[in-house]
């Protein structure tokens, strides 16, 4: 049975949080960390130390910054932290992020508030400008990297190096166009976040019979650095009845500037085993030299290449040059193949 001193530490118990619940904003100072990427944060600092400072944003979530990586950070106005944290006008996100707005320009940086009517975003050049929203007719987040040169967008056709697949695979909803050695269309769509389906028929002039290729992918793992796949590239050879079915896992390891794409298959109706090295390296905001190169047992189709890839927000052009390395002739192969992802 409950006495009448357990009542009396039971109000008093509520009471206290309730009173904490309702005034734990006013106990709370509250800072703006503006970070070397240009991204800002609202947040209280539960814990430093001479390295790194532990920080809880106005939405909630906890997390860490080394103190290397901030450029500034100042006390914010009570009212304003209650604003934010009444509107969720900030978003702690370092996300870049694309406004269109309807008379054409486009503004690149990070969204730093937001309200009913208006959006502050800070440019990469670290300008704020507020727009207003009946003025924007999209809004887009953008995957990139930014570096002393401004953002270089991410390789819209990373999924591929010249054809052979990267451990790589496209989101649900994702997909690609593209054109290879003129002849050879392909379509790629990402129907789960694990799984792309791509395949094409080709357009030989004159010819009844056309190839048929097909070319499943499923991701076994997946982040900003380290992705695994496992896959399947069929083609049916209509005239000589043939076919080529290689099986097939593939990882990539990726950085802002470089990536590398190691490969295993084995061809089931040769029962030929073969490796695929490859990656690439960024040279500027709009390039990258590329290089894919293939090893199979007991085959006349080794070859290596090195080419360069021109790229936008959406297209990627491919240029290279396929040496065969089993005939000892010295001949090459020019390579081209243009890519349209959506």
């Amino acid at each position: 049975m409950i006495n009448g001193k357990s009542y009396l530490l039971l109000l008093v118990f509520f009471l206290s949080s309730v009173i904490y619940g309702q005034t734990d904003l006013e106990q709370q100072r509250y800072y703006r960390f503006v970070l070397s990427d240009g991204s800002v944060v609202i947040a209280t600092v539960l814990f430093e130390d001479d390295g790194v400072i532990q920080i809880k944003s106005v939405e909630g979530k906890e997390s860490r910054i080394r103190k290397s990586e901030i450029k500034k950070q100042s006390p914010i106005a009570l009212d304003a932290v209650k604003k934010i944290n009444g509107n969720n006008s900030i978003n702690d996100s370092s996300a870049v992020v694309c406004l269109e707005l309807t008379g054409g320009s486009e503004l690149l940086g990070r969204i730093v508030a937001e309200d009913s009517t208006t959006v502050t975003i800070n440019l990469l050049s670290q300008i704020p400008i507020t727009v207003r929203k009946e003025d924007i007719k999209a809004r887009d987040v953008e995957k990139g990297s930014v570096g002393k040169n401004g953002f270089w967008f991410e390789d819209p056709n990373s999924t591929r190096l010249l054809f052979g697949p990267t451990g790589k695979g496209l989101k649900k909803g994702e997909g690609y166009f593209a054109v290879l050695e003129v002849f050879f269309p392909m379509v790629a769509v990402g129907v789960a976040d694990f799984v792309t389906l791509a395949g094409g028929l080709s357009l030989f002039p004159g010819m009844s019979d056309q190839l048929i290729y097909f070319a499943p992918k499923v991701a076994v793992f997946q982040n900003e650095t380290f992705a695994t796949s496992v896959g399947d590239f069929f083609l049916f050879i209509p005239d000589e009845k043939e076919e080529i079915n290689i099986v097939y896992a593939v990882s990539t390891y990726t950085t802002d500037r470089f990536s590398v794409t190691g490969s295993v298959g084995y061809e089931l109706y040769s029962g030929k085993p073969g490796v695929m090295l490859g990656g690439d390296v960024r040279i500027s905001r709009y390039a990258k030299f590329i290089s894919e190169n293939w090893f199979f047992k007991d085959s006349n189709l080794n070859f290596a290449s090195l080419g360069i890839r021109f790229m936008g927000k959406h297209l990627a052009a491919d240029f290279a040059l396929i040496i065969p390395i089993t005939t000892g002739e010295g001949k090459y192969i020019p390579w081209v193949g243009f890519a349209y992802n959506f």
